[in-house]
């Protein structure tokens, strides 16, 4: 199994909870393709920045692919080129990024 994080931020002007109407229904039809097995979608709240800096990302979505990565983001590709997901006309404006997760990597012990 592997994981795929995505991190994303609604465009302005549209509002967690108008986002997260089309994320639960986005979510679901992701699941629907091949090698999508599992979804996990957490509200960010930003506790602290080294930098002082703001991250712009608002959520983070973890989706469990069992199967190859590379033909699971085919499918999801596919399927979006194909017209097959839910997209508002407000989509455009959305921020993401998509991460593939490697082996957990664990702390020394103490």
């Amino acid at each position: 199994m592997t994981s795929f994080f995505v991190l994303s931020r609604p465009p302005e002007g549209i509002g967690d909870e108008q986002y997260t109407e089309w994320y639960d229904v986005h979510h679901r039809e992701v699941l629907e393709l091949e090698g999508f097995t599992a979804a996990e979608r957490f509200p960010l709240a930003l506790h602290r920045s080294s930098d002082g800096a703001t991250p712009e990302f608002r959520f983070l979505v973890r989706y469990t692919i069992d199967g190859a990565m590379d033909d699971a983001l085919v499918a999801l590709r596919a399927a979006v080129d194909g017209g097959h997901m839910t997209f508002p006309d407000w989509y455009d404006g959305v921020q993401s990024a998509g991460f593939v997760g490697g082996e957990p990597v664990d702390f020394p012990d103490r």
